[in-house]
């Protein structure tokens, strides 16, 4: 069986959350709850700092779910999503999203993106640790390729390519290929240091190269 699975914000679309709004008031209740200090990156202080303490957790979490489905309704696709997803959905690959992002926003910023479809999505809110841990990868992979197969990863920061790389040696039963599309969260030079299997400049040449092998 062969599948494609794809990173959110930065490579299928952007998601342009206002975020300091939401970090500031994430740190004013982490600092009410005895825990203060700066929030940032905003969803690993979050887990870090509310650890053991599963209210404080969610209660943070729902201040970025805000932000996040505030900005979902101007999602727009990166260049050339529409068309790699069309010509891979048309090869026949199954289709699935991972993501550090939370559920709440996702169906709004897909179809404000126009790549509403049949995804298989993995969000922050069903694994436990967030990328660069490959949990979500892993879930992904083994739901969209239960019986082995090959599988495509396709992300834009080193934190993908990391968690890719991860999962891949974790699932011998599954060929998993990590690739790097440049112009989202992740500079050049840094994506090459996480070593990914392919880089590529945009989804157009992702899907090209999937569709070649």
């Amino acid at each position: 069986m062969s599948a494609v699975l794809f990173d959110l914000d930065g490579t299928l679309l952007d998601l342009p959350v206002d975020i300091e709004p939401a970090r500031r008031e994430v740190e004013r209740l982490l600092e009410e709850a005895g825990q203060g200090g700066p929030a940032r990156p905003l969803l690993a202080a979050i887990d870090r700092a509310a650890a053991g303490d599963p209210g404080l957790r969610a209660a943070a979490r729902r201040i970025l779910d805000a932000a996040e489905l505030a900005a979902a309704g101007r999602a727009r696709a990166r260049p050339g999503a529409a068309a790699a997803v069309a010509a891979l959905a048309q090869r026949g690959f199954r289709l699935g999203i991972v993501t550090d992002n939370g559920r709440a926003c996702l169906a709004a910023a897909l179809a404000a993106a126009g790549l509403e479809g049949g995804w298989h999505a993995v969000t922050r809110d069903d694994v436990e640790r967030p990328k660069p841990a490959p949990d979500g990868v892993i879930s992904a992979a083994r739901a969209l390729c239960p019986a082995g197969g090959a599988l495509w990863f396709a992300g834009d920061s080193p934190r993908d390519v990391i968690a890719g790389r991860a999962a891949a040696a974790q699932l011998p039963e599954i060929r998993l290929q990590v690739v790097a599309v440049l112009g989202g969260h992740g500079g050049e030079d840094e994506i090459a240091r996480a070593a990914p299997d392919h880089v590529v400049p945009d989804l157009e040449a992702f899907a090209a190269l999937v569709c070649a092998r």
